[in-house]
């Protein structure tokens, strides 16, 4: 995938949010590697409308479905290694409408902190 975010139009979402289990900031340490990124989707009607991008400092890295467990929308990714830079890296986590239409618009739903 790594492609910047900035290649695509970004709308925001104000009434769909994201709770991501390790929050927006991941520390990467040597010899630990945060590549699992796991989160729910909260707003969404039909989770099979929509897919999730996981964005690491910018740079779109990962792709994940949108799956319903026990009547919650989650999404988890699995991101490469380098995907991170040693210290604190930003992750972002974006949604695209399927089926997919030029021109390719994704969405940023509101971060809910943990």
């Amino acid at each position: 995938m790594d492609r910047p975010v900035t290649d695509f139009q970004v709308q925001v979402l104000e009434d769909i949010q994201v709770k991501l289990d390790s929050g927006s900031k991941v520390e990467a340490k040597p010899g630990v590697l945060p590549a699992m990124v796991h989160g729910r989707i909260i707003g969404v009607e039909n989770g099979s409308e929509w897919m999730a991008l996981v964005a690491s400092n910018g740079i779109l890295r990962a792709v994940s479905p949108v799956i319903k467990i026990d009547d919650q929308y989650e999404v988890m990714a699995l991101l490469p290694e380098q995907a991170f830079n040693e210290g604190t890296n930003k992750v972002e986590l974006y949604l695209i409408k399927i089926p997919v239409k030029n021109p390719v618009n994704i969405f940023l739903p509101r971060l809910l902190e943990n």
